[in-house]
């Protein structure tokens, strides 16, 4: 995991499509710097300007930096729903603020039967973490905001809340796989019940 917070995610969500042509394209290539020739060269993101398609061809290879080849394979021979929940695992190892945020409070809301994930959450969260660090309480409070909003927005693209409600959630049998091959801490990113934690823990 990237042991420096970073706020640089607000570039994007969880940018689904782009990252699966970009694994694709990687695959084919297996070299960073042919494959962001064809994928700027060709427009392949479909954004409007250069520069947009720069900026988030470096946020998805940022993300996606964070696993081997072998997971990039498997990635893409996946279903959607665990392509989904890959993508996300790749983002909370780039993004130090968001895996802490995620581990730290979504465990313990199952626990506490507490179904609701809210900005209020966050904002205790972050505000504890800034006293910790000098870089995080410098961060001025618009791009705090921002970064707050494109979380939640992933959130419920990768099917984490609806709304503010939490969605426990059933691992698919190749991401559940894929975790315990990688590190079963990371079972922490999702809203397992604990039935279902000993579940792939015990298994």
């Amino acid at each position: 995991m990237n042991t420096k917070y970073s706020l640089s995610f607000t570039a994007g969500s969880l940018l689904f499509n782009e990252t699966i042509d970009v694994v694709e394209i990687y695959l084919e290539k297996h070299n960073w710097n042919d494959t962001r020739k064809y994928v700027l060269s060709e427009n392949i993101l479909q954004y409007k300007t250069p520069s947009a398609s720069k900026r988030i061809f470096s946020e998805i290879k940022q993300r996606i930096a964070q696993f081997t080849s072998e997971d990039l394979d498997y990635l893409l021979a996946s279903d959607r729903e665990t392509q989904l929940g890959m993508i996300w695992i790749a983002i909370c190892l780039q993004y130090r603020i968001i895996y802490e945020f995620i581990s730290e409070t979504i465990p313990n809301k199952i626990i506490m039967l507490d179904n609701k994930l809210t900005y209020t959450d966050y904002n205790r969260f972050y505000e504890n973490k800034a006293e910790e660090s000098d870089l995080l309480a410098k961060i001025a409070p618009s791009t705090q905001k921002k970064a707050m909003s494109v979380l939640f927005k992933m959130l419920r693209q990768v099917g984490i809340i609806d709304k503010e409600e939490l969605i426990p959630m059933i691992l698919t049998p190749r991401l559940g796989e894929f975790i315990m091959q990688k590190d079963k801490q990371l079972l922490k990113l999702f809203p397992l019940t604990t039935s279902e934690v000993e579940r792939w823990i015990n298994e």
